[in-house]
């Protein structure tokens, strides 16, 4: 009987593990998606900064001449 425990205890032990690694997993993959946007947003808006730059450098050649 208590072999049959035992087993059953171990089987348990090895689901936990399995679930606490996988949970840990999730969480890596959701900091990465998070993170993946925020850079996306930063290079969107770094491209948005050099495209107004270059319109205000225009502008002001334009304005000079």
């Amino acid at each position: 009987m208590s072999g049959i425990c035992m087993d059953a205890c171990v089987v348990r032990i090895q689901a936990m593990e399995r679930e606490k690694c996988t949970h840990l997993y999730s969480k890596r993959s959701d900091f990465r998606d998070e993170f993946s946007q925020i850079e996306e947003l930063e290079d969107k808006q770094n491209n948005e900064r050099k495209t107004e730059r270059k319109a205000l450098v225009y502008a002001g050649v334009l304005v000079l001449s």
